[in-house]
């Protein structure tokens, strides 16, 4: 009898393993091939003017900032082109469709997690694959991945992991680095980067590696990461000459982050460490997930508050792992501090961001995470890591599979929530109820939606329920011009001229600048027949932004109003003469003309 050989028996089980962890990957985000366009997929693909460019607008994507094709502005803002430049090429093959971008992101994850496998293995030369196995199914199943695979916008942190631990595989394939294997890593790299700032922490991860599992070559190993290192001082300098700055929103308000609210030491160490404490929850016990974490869903708290006692210790306890783990549990420490690394860019840590936190942050991080979790496991039940068996292997293995079954329940029924706009939002208030932009966002869904509704019971039944949201945010966070304006037009459109009056004013008290508020108020002011106030309301929204001609053409309107002819004429004149097909000017000179003769 032929028996085959034992290479071939390795190649098939390798196989198998990596068939298992990417079967897992597809079938646990399958619902999302259904899903709509949500949130921020305009800002990078739907309604992005140079991404819809396609192939052609590749080369400007490099050239500006990655919000600039949907703003038009410039400055500082997020950078991340090869991501977007996935989207431009997407739109050649397959239009603005949302199921080939839905289904690109599903295989992507796979991608993803087939090469955590292989990286891991390929890191942990000498653990049991068994071991690896459980840390890549676990990866593949928390439910915080469901926000990066479900929503398009989220490719950048797929791209950036891809990449990342594509390179990762390619630097240490080999017991010895070549320097092509170093030049192909360092491209990789490259790419992830260029993905999404984030996975430039990635380039403390490859010493780390050399450090905890090549002590004897950590010397050729340093010298063959030395184009890493050129990579990232690459990037720092393409993105400062693109958008300048680090991307830090400094000019963010406690909206979106509660640190920018936060006073002294005590606060700011406080809040921090509760920001930790959160994303420590999120991984470990993923019940309530949301999209948002902003104000004030995690408040500004003290060192003295549980919050912060709690993920202080934990912090210790961790650092006290590392320190005394370094040499009998390297695995266990690489994982411990693969996560705090892979989440120094967005956690807070060092610089303020915009975001008081999100749980797409963890999808780099949490592959640190996996690691811990199952190296930890090994250890606290004394598993040999490098072979596992013994007595405590059965009712381990049932133990892990349980919980692998309920997060891929959870990750499944958290994918679900993203299949549209208004079913993220509203499972997002639910899970962060006393979140004021969770409340103010779904006011927004509620009341567009009431715009655009062409029966009246239907239309005062969203404006109703816009109007409702919005007080809740302003309830929470009352000094917020978002929700006050919005409210006060929701007001208007339901017809509630009163309470109209009385929110564009609070938004006026906040910010007197505010335009869009001047001219509304303006428009209210002139339907009643107040034409000198609503005269003043436009000439301060015109005097804000001088640029925008529909507020010159309003003082043209009330001056007419007001029966002050010779300015409303010569307003008109200068309009025309800017604007020669203006039609509201010729309107005013017509009206002008016709008041001079009935004189």
């Amino acid at each position: 009898m032929i028996r085959p050989n034992v290479a071939q028996k390795s190649s098939d089980k390798r196989y198998f393993l990596c068939f298992l962890v990417g079967l897992t990957a597809f079938l646990v985000y399958a619902n999302s091939l259904s899903h709509q366009f949500t949130l921020d997929d305009p800002f990078f693909f739907t309604q992005n003017k140079t991404v819809l460019k396609g192939a052609a607008g590749i080369p400007q994507l490099f050239a500006e900032g990655s919000m600039q094709g949907f703003t038009g502005e410039g400055g500082v803002q997020p950078y991340r082109p090869v991501t977007l430049a996935s989207f431009a090429l997407q739109k050649d093959f397959f239009g603005v469709k949302p199921y080939p971008a839905h289904l690109v992101n599903v295989l992507l994850y796979v991608a993803v997690c087939l090469l955590f496998f292989s990286a891991c293995r390929k890191i942990f030369r000498e653990a049991d694959v068994r071991l690896v196995l459980a840390m890549a199914l676990m990866y593949t199943v928390l439910p915080v991945h469901a926000e990066v695979v479900a929503s398009v916008k989220s490719r950048d942190e797929l791209l950036a992991a891809l990449f990342g631990f594509a390179a990762l595989r390619v630097f240490f394939g080999q017991d010895r680095v070549s320097p092509v294997r170093s030049l192909i890593s360092a491209l990789l790299f490259a790419c992830a980067v260029f993905s999404k700032e984030g996975a430039i922490a990635l380039l403390a991860v490859f010493p780390l590696a050399t450090v905890l599992f090549r002590r004897k070559q950590w010397r050729a190993d340093a010298l063959s990461q030395l184009p890493l290192l050129g990579i990232a001082v690459l990037f720092l300098f393409v993105r400062q000459a693109v958008v300048g700055g680090e991307y830090s929103e400094r000019q963010s308000s406690v909206l979106e982050n509660v640190l920018f609210g936060a006073h002294g030491f005590s606060e700011t160490a406080g809040t921090k460490l509760s920001i930790l404490g959160l994303y420590f929850r999120l991984l470990f016990l993923p019940i309530q997930l949301s999209w948002d974490y902003s104000f004030n869903q995690v408040p500004v708290v003290g060192l003295a508050s549980p919050a912060a006692i709690v993920s202080g210790l934990l912090c210790i306890g961790f650092l006290v792992i590392v320190l005394l783990q370094w040499k009998k549990q390297p695995v266990l420490v690489f994982g411990i501090l693969f996560y705090f690394i892979a989440l120094s860019p967005v956690g807070n840590f060092l610089y303020l961001i915009g975001t008081t936190a999100a749980e797409r942050f963890l999808f780099l991080p949490s592959a640190g995470f996996a690691i811990a979790l199952i190296a930890g496991a090994g250890a606290l039940l004394r598993l040999p890591l490098n072979n596992l068996q013994g007595p405590r292997l059965r009712p381990a293995t049932i133990v892990f599979a349980t919980v692998v079954v309920l997060f891929a329940g959870r990750a499944v029924s958290r994918s679900a929530e993203w299949k549209d706009t208004l079913t993220v939002l509203e499972s997002g208030v639910i899970a962060s109820p006393n979140s004021a932009r969770a409340h103010s966002a779904l006011a927004s869904e509620y009341r567009i939606r009431g715009e655009q509704s062409g029966l009246l019971q239907d239309r005062r039944k969203w404006f109703e329920a816009a109007i409702a949201e919005y007080r809740a945010s302003i309830a929470i966070l009352p000094e917020q011009t978002f929700s006050h304006y919005n409210l006060a037009l929701s007001y208007q459109r339901y017809g509630d001229t009163a309470r109209a009056f009385s929110e564009y004013r609070a938004t006026l008290a906040i910010k007197p600048d505010h335009d869009f508020a001047l001219n509304n108020l303006g428009a209210l002011y002139g339907a009643q027949g107040q034409y000198d106030s609503a005269l003043s309301c436009m000439r301060s929204a015109a005097a804000v932004k001088p640029s925008n001609l529909t507020y010159q053409e309003n003082v043209g309107v009330y001056l007419y109003y007001t029966g002050q002819l010779d300015a409303a004429d010569s307003l008109a004149q200068r309009l025309l003469q800017a604007y020669p097909d203006n039609t509201k000017a010729r309107e005013i000179l017509q009206a002008v003309t016709t008041a001079r003769g009935t004189r």
